[in-house]
């Protein structure tokens, strides 16, 4: 019985540590006045509404509290108390942001595995509508202007991307979320979204946690890589999807290029008023 018990515990906490990424490429909590300097900020013509804003740790609103200021500090994804980065969706616009951390510019080499975590927070109002959804952090490998996004299909050798996604409130009024993903193996020109087993409420903090792993890439010229591809997606500690089977690349020439902070609302309708959502607490990491 004791050594049952014994390699029990074995199994679960190997368990939760398959859980927990290794020690970090990069983390950004939004404490510092230069945070941006790790980050590829992306086109600098397309809008940024961004904003860096203390937390709320107790109480009610309060005068000196703006519109960018965050909920209190609650949920099962609560933050580090200091700043939170609000990324606000303006009315009749699409662009929140579009930023990056990229891999061959700060790590040497681009993996072909990877942790993306951070935290997440939908304010009460957020998408308070009917729309196509929108986009949020994730993975890219675009090599090509003309493949991989805004309704440009891939063919496997030029690229391929896996940002987030989220949807219009449910029933509930939560969030749904997923991945939103140009692969090799996609039926029309727009990416296939695939969403978790749980969504988000909205006023409170989640904590996100993403892992992708590349295909394994054909092993002659032409030919076709093979159909799995990994990605897993994890909230507030608990592990909400899991794909196998994706097709994301047939050469060995794409890799994972960035994780991709792309914020966007549609589709191609544009939001209806402000929107906002708040990160903190980023790390990006090798997988176990």
């Amino acid at each position: 019985m004791k050594t049952f018990t014994f390699f029990a515990l074995l199994t679960v906490a190997s368990q939760l540590s398959a859980l927990e990424p290794k020690g970090p490429w990069f983390t950004c909590d939004f404490e510092k006045p230069d945070w941006q300097s790790g980050w590829n900020m992306g086109n600098p013509n397309l809008p940024r509404n961004l904003a860096i804003v203390p937390h709320r740790t107790t109480g009610p609103v309060k005068p000196h509290y703006g519109p960018d200021t965050p909920p209190p500090l609650s949920g099962g994804g609560k933050p580090s108390a200091g700043n939170a980065l609000a990324i606000t969706l303006k009315q009749g616009t699409h662009y929140g942001a579009d930023f990056g951390f990229d891999f061959a510019a700060q790590t040497v080499a681009e993996p072909e595995e990877a942790v993306l975590s951070y935290k997440l927070c939908f304010a009460h109002d957020f998408n308070a509508e009917a729309v196509q959804g929108g986009k949020l952090p994730g993975f890219g490998g675009i090599y090509s202007s003309d493949a991989g996004a805004a309704g440009k299909r891939v063919n496997g050798s030029d690229s391929w991307s896996a940002r987030g996604a989220y949807w219009k409130p449910d029933a509930k009024g939560d969030i749904p979320i997923g991945f939103y993903v140009y692969h090799a193996d996609m039926k029309s020109d727009f990416g296939d979204t695939w969403y978790f087993s749980k969504a988000l409420e909205r006023g409170k903090w989640h904590d996100i946690r993403l892992y992708i792993k590349l295909n394994t890439p054909a092993s002659k010229p032409g030919g076709k890589g093979r159909a799995n591809g990994l990605l897993r997606g994890w909230l507030n500690g608990r592990q909400v999807f899991e794909k196998r089977d994706i097709r994301f690349r047939d050469v060995d020439t794409l890799k994972i290029r960035n994780a991709w902070f792309h914020f966007y609302h549609g589709g191609s309708q544009p939001a209806s008023t402000d929107y906002r959502l708040w990160i903190d607490d980023v790390v990006i990491s090798p997988a176990n």
